[in-house]
């Protein structure tokens, strides 16, 4: 029987920190750690499921109000993010998951990793985290924590750092 864990916010782990500060689109509700994206007027907005382009992680909460300046941590090649593996079917990992391209899904102002989604890719699973809390975190168990990185042709700012 597989183990369901709490589920959390996306983390940064490692990897170049760059934060950037920039405007926010109208009518935002983003919460830290969640991804965020560049509308059509270079605005930051949450990402939704399966966007395939990403500017980040947000680093505080949206205001509100169109053009405040709100806080990124650039997405690049280096930058690992400890985020909850889901499934909009079935949030159950598999060994099979490790190291396929995953798309992002989106629910209650969290960004998780979805193993049902292989054709909106943005994503990659390069290691599971470890608990240290005697809890579970396997193959097999429902919303597992693991280190994700951003694929590359997702950058929204040239791999954080360089101006698209």
């Amino acid at each position: 029987m597989a183990t369901t864990l709490k589920l959390e916010r996306a983390k940064y782990v490692s990897g170049p920190r760059e934060i950037r500060r920039m405007p926010e689109a109208a009518s935002q509700g983003f919460h830290p750690g969640q991804f965020v994206s560049l509308n059509s007027n270079s605005q930051v907005q949450a990402n939704a499921t399966n966007d395939t382009a990403t500017l980040g992680m947000a680093q505080g909460y949206a205001t509100g109000t169109t053009n405040a300046e709100t806080e990124v941590l650039l997405a690049g090649e280096d930058t690992v993010f400890e985020m909850t593996i889901s499934g909009a079917s079935d949030p159950t990992f598999a060994i099979a998951d490790m190291g396929v391209k995953l798309a992002f899904l989106v629910a209650n102002n969290r960004t998780y990793m979805d193993v049902d989604d292989t054709d909106n890719d943005v994503g990659v699973i390069v290691a599971l985290k470890k608990t240290g809390d005697g809890g579970s975190n396997l193959i097999g168990d429902d919303y597992v924590r693991a280190f994700v990185k951003i694929l590359p042709d997702s950058f929204q700012f040239g791999g954080g750092g360089e101006s698209a």
